[in-house]
């Protein structure tokens, strides 16, 4: 029972039908949604924070440009693991003392990247990873838990988005040139140890989903791996691109703090990108994906052929417009492709790895004097993604037309 002067929130109601019947949902109140929603969305800043930490530092001597690609890889892979692990084993029990734990932790990892270099850098991003993926699964397992999710999420990104905007801009301008990367690693601890307050107004534990003691493994079809290919290739080709924003902005003869406002600056196109998606949501999941990549080839073709500064902002803000429109429709796509849903259970895992695979293979071929190959790295998997949507959607057309014609056969016989 809810305290006094608290109110309870049915599960129906984050989708806006509160008399809809509890088919095994939970019910919140307003301060523990409120709580794991602001500490998801702090959480998950720090992917749009990569490219000005870690710029500087490998402006310092502390990271190489190959390093800086494999620093990104692994503190996505350590969230994309962190959930996975979670998911498959713990218990959703103890919340609020994983969540603190996880901030502490996470205090920790940033704390140790301002006082070391090189690989004890890699291995402290990689911890922060893990602690981020765990309170990314507490979230998760919150949205899991409502009977329609969908006001819940465009609260989440509208947040998010808005927040990456604000604290880019910050960063940017008045943190990063007076404080360095150390610094900026520093307020970004003190920001997630303040978080750890929230910790406490969220849920102890949530209810166990039906069927969760059941062994048996919930695979996807074979589109579905093949869909979930797709989805993890756009994210990597994004990424790829993004982590290496400042050496290439650079090598374009454009100064870092210029590139710095103009990656705060794109982010007003997430936001856009954001809204975009929800006001065109009718819109089928296969055209707006094959839209999406083929705009972001082109904002690549204007960051590599372009001259001068507006060529290079504009393909910015192209990528990045499709990076937030673009996801809003992985869930429609691998639902068509595999109506089991199974496919769809997978998408923030395929999501990111995405974001881990995309710098650890341009981190294979960029060199400390040219970042330029991590462009040609986003462009193949763009065209890779392109080419996996079209394998799932087509089979899966053929496969239909087939069953059309075999009832019409069975049907004149």
């Amino acid at each position: 029972m809810p305290k006094q002067g608290q109110t309870q929130i049915a599960a129906g109601d984050i989708g806006g039908n509160a008399q809809e019947p509890d088919h095994g949902f939970q019910n919140f109140t307003r301060m523990q949604i409120a709580s794991v929603l602001l500490v998801g969305v702090m959480s998950s800043l720090i992917v749009v924070l990569q490219p000005l930490l870690l710029g500087p530092l490998a402006a310092e001597g502390r990271l190489s440009l190959r390093e800086m690609g494999q620093t990104a890889m692994l503190e996505a892979f350590g969230m994309a693991a962190a959930i996975a692990i979670g998911g498959a084993f713990l218990p959703p029990r103890h919340l609020r003392t994983i969540s603190f734990s996880a901030i502490l932790l996470s205090v920790g990892a940033n704390i140790v990247t301002t006082l070391t270099q090189h690989e004890i850098i890699l291995a402290a991003r990689f911890v922060n990873g893990l602690s981020v993926g765990i309170l990314l699964w507490v979230w998760t397992g919150l949205v899991t838990r409502v009977a329609m999710p969908a006001r819940l999420m465009a609260i989440f990104l509208a947040l998010q988005t808005s927040g990456a905007l604000l604290v880019s801009w910050l960063f940017s301008a008045y943190l990063m040139p007076r404080v360095g990367a150390s610094g900026g690693y520093i307020c970004l601890a003190v920001a997630t140890g303040l978080a750890g307050l929230l910790t406490f107004g969220g849920p102890s534990e949530y209810r166990a989903h039906a069927g969760s003691g059941s062994k048996g493994l919930l695979l996807p079809s074979g589109r579905g791996w093949i869909g979930l290919l797709a989805v993890l290739c756009q994210m990597a080709a994004i990424m790829a691109f993004w982590v290496y924003v400042l050496p290439l902005g650079r090598e374009r003869g454009l100064s870092t703090n210029f590139v710095a406002f103009a990656v705060s600056a794109s982010l007003v196109a997430q936001i856009v990108g954001a809204v975009c998606a929800s006001l065109v949501h009718r819109l089928h999941a296969r055209t707006a994906l094959y839209g999406s990549l083929a705009a972001s080839l082109c904002g690549l073709a204007l960051v590599v052929f372009g001259q001068g500064t507006s060529a290079f902002v504009a393909g910015l803000i192209i990528i990045v417009f499709f990076w937030m429109f673009a996801p809003a429709y992985h869930m429609p796509y691998l639902i068509e492709v595999d109506p089991s849903r199974r496919a769809g259970m997978q998408m923030i895992t395929a999501q990111l790895l995405g974001l881990s695979a995309g710098p650890a293979v341009a981190s294979f071929v960029v060199l400390d004097d040219n970042v330029g190959p991590a462009l040609w790295v986003s462009t193949a998997l763009y065209c890779a993604s392109a080419f996996f949507i079209f394998v799932t959607t087509a089979s899966r057309a053929r496969a239909r037309n087939e069953s059309h014609i075999d009832r019409a056969v069975r049907g004149s016989s």
